[in-house]
C-alpha cells in the first residue's frame, strides 16, 4: 500500500486527511497518489512514527474530478544525448530514497536516507553517501553518515574544495528537542575521506525540517523551515539559517530568513563568492496570490551578514511550490512548479524559471521550461559557466514508461536566454521520482530515486544517477 498523508495549508496542524492507495498500476491511483512533493511505500515523509507537530510536507490538493486522465496523450521519446548509462548507487532491498547530489571537480557526491537496517539503526532510516573522484565513472562502498536508533532523512550536500558537507533532519531526542527533529551536519575535509563528529545546527523544541545547504570558500549555508514560535510567526514555520565562515568548525547564530504570519517552508539556498541566495514557498498573502503560495527570494552580499528585503519571483493567482535556486558569478537562477493554466498544460503544474543576471536585483520574465498536459513537478536546478540544468519529475506518457512518472531535464548553455529540447534522463516502467542535478564544468550529474525492479531491489526504490558531458567534443 502506498499511504499518503495530506496537510492542507492555513488550517491547524491537527487537521489532516489520510488516504491509502493502492500502487498497482492503476493511472487514476498512481497520478492521484503521486501528486505529493515526496512519498512513496514503508519510508514516507518524515517516516514511521509521523508527528503531526513536524510534518510542514505540503501536498499538491488535487481532486480527481481536475485530473484529466483522458486528455494525456503519449508524446515521441527524445534521445538520451550526452548522459552516459545509469548508475546504480544503492543496492539493497530496502527503501533507499531522497537523493542529493553534489560536485567539485572531478568529485561527486551522492547522499541519501536508507532503511536497510545496520548496527544501532533500529528500524529506521540512516543517511548514506558514496563518493566519486573520476566524474561518476566508479564509486566508493557506503559511507554511514548518521547513527543513531531513530529516523534521519532528507539529505542535501554541498561541496567546495576538498570540504563536503552533509546535512538532514534527524528525531533523535536531545536536550531541549523535545520529541521533535532537530538539524544536524556532518563535514569532511578529505573529500568524504573521513567524517568529523555531527555538528548540532538546531536547538530548539519546535520542529526543525528540510534542510538546504550550500557552501562557497570556507563559508558554509545551513537553511531550514521551523515552527518554533516567534513574533510574528503565529503557529506557522519560518525560514531560518546559520552560516559558517571557517568551513563548519562554527556557526552563527540562527538568523531569521521569513518574517510573516503564514506558512513559509521547503527553503533552497545556493552561494557564490560572498552572495548568498535564499529561495522559499510561502502562503503569505499578496496581491494577485489569492490564497496560493509564491515564491520568494532574499539575497545577501555579505555572506549573511544581511539580507535584501524580499524579493516575490512568481506572480499568479495559482499554487507556486517547491523552489530550487542556483548561482554562478552574477547570474541567479530560480526553478518551482507551478499550476497556473497555459497553454498544453491542462489543470497540471508546469516548471517554470527566472534568471537574474545583477545578483538578484532584478529578475526576467517566468521561462517555461515544461511543456505537455502531464504533471510536471519537483524541479531541480544547477549551472556553471554559462551552463544551466534544470531536473524535474514528470508523468507525461512516453514509450516505455508505463504511465510512472520519469526524470527529464532541459539544459541551456546561454545562461537561460535559450534551451535545447528535454532530455528523457530515466528510461523504465517504474517511477523515477524527486531529481536532484549538480554540476561542475564539464560534467552534469542527475540523481533519482526509482523503484523499477532490480537484481537485490525487491520492490522498493533505489538510488541512480547519470553523468553528461557538455564539454568539448
Amino acid at each position: 500500500m502506498l499511504h499518503i498523508l495530506y496537510l492542507a495549508p492555513l488550517v491547524p496542524r491537527n487537521i489532516f486527511t489520510h488516504h491509502n492507495l493502492r500502487s498497482n498500476g492503476d493511472r487514476t491511483s498512481h497520478i492521484f497518489s503521486t501528486t505529493y512533493l515526496y512519498a512513496h511505500s514503508r519510508l514516507l515523509l518524515l517516516g514511521r512514527g509521523l508527528k503531526k507537530h513536524y510534518i510542514f510536507i505540503l501536498i499538491m490538493l488535487l481532486a480527481a474530478s481536475n485530473i484529466m486522465l483522458h486528455s494525456i496523450k503519449p508524446v515521441q521519446a527524445i534521445t538520451i544525448g550526452p548522459f552516459g548509462p545509469p548508475v546504480r548507487i544503492s543496492t539493497n532491498t530496502y527503501t533507499s530514497a531522497g537523493p542529493s547530489v553534489a560536485a567539485y571537480g572531478s568529485y561527486v557526491y551522492v547522499a541519501w536516507h536508507d532503511d536497510t537496517p545496520v548496527s544501532g539503526s533500529g528500524s529506521q532510516p540512516e543517511i548514506w553517501m558514496r563518493v566519486s573522484s573520476n566524474n561518476g565513472a566508479t564509486f566508493s562502498s557506503p559511507i554511514r553518515i548518521s547513527t543513531n536508533t531513530y529516523e534521519s532523512s532528507y539529505p542535501s550536500v554541498a561541496a567546495y574544495g576538498t570540504y563536503v558537507y552533509v546535512a538532514w533532519q534527524d528525531s533523535t531526542p536531545v536536550s531541549g528537542s523535545g520529541s521533535n527533529p532537530e538539524i544536524w551536519m556532518r563535514v569532511s575535509s578529505n573529500n568524504g575521506a573521513s567524517f568529523g563528529s555531527p555538528i548540532r545546527i538546531t536547538t530548539n523544541t519546535g520542529s526543525s525540517a528540510m534542510p538546504s545547504v550550500a557552501a562557497y570558500g570556507s563559508y558554509v549555508y545551513v537553511a531550514w523551515h521551523d515552527d518554533t514560535p516567534v513574533s510574528g510567526s503565529g503557529s506557522q514555520p519560518e525560514i531560518w539559517m546559520r552560516v559558517s565562515s571557517n568551513n563548519g568548525a562554527t556557526f552563527s547564530s540562527p538568523i531569521r530568513i521569513s518574517t510573516n504570519t503564514y506558512w513559509s517552508a521547503f527553503p533552497s539556498v545556493a552561494a557564490y563568492g560572498a552572495y548568498v541566495y535564499v529561495a522559499w514557498g510561502d502562503y503569505t498573502p499578496v496581491s494577485g496570490s489569492g490564497t496560493d503560495s509564491e515564491i520568494w527570494m532574499r539575497a545577501s552580499s555579505n555572506n549573511g551578514v544581511s539580507f535584501s528585503s524580499s524579493i516575490r519571483i512568481s506572480y499568479n493567482t495559482y499554487r507556486s511550490l517547491t523552489p530550487s535556486v542556483a548561482a554562478v558569478g552574477s547570474y541567479v537562477y530560480v526553478a518551482w512548479h507551478d499550476f497556473t493554466p497555459v497553454s498544453g498544460s491542462g489543470t497540471n503544474p508546469e516548471i517554470w524559471l527566472r534568471v537574474s543576471s545583477n545578483n538578484a536585483a532584478s529578475f526576467g520574465s517566468a521561462i517555461r521550461i515544461s511543456t505537455n498536459t502531464g504533471l510536471s513537478m519537483v524541479s531541480s536546478v544547477a549551472a556553471y559557466g554559462s551552463y544551466v540544468y534544470v531536473a524535474w519529475e514528470d508523468n507525461t506518457l512516453v514509450s516505455g514508461s508505463g504511465g510512472s512518472y520519469e526524470v527529464w531535464t532541459r539544459v541551456s548553455s546561454n545562461n537561460g536566454a535559450s534551451f535545447g529540447s528535454p532530455i528523457r534522463i530515466s528510461t523504465n516502467t517504474g517511477a523515477s521520482l524527486f531529481p536532484s542535478v549538480a554540476a561542475s564544468v564539464p560534467y552534469a550529474y542527475i540523481a533519482w530515486e526509482d523503484n523499477t525492479p532490480v537484481s537485490g531491489s525487491g520492490s522498493d526504490y533505489e538510488v541512480w544517477l547519470r553523468a553528461g558531458y557538455f564539454g568539448p567534443a
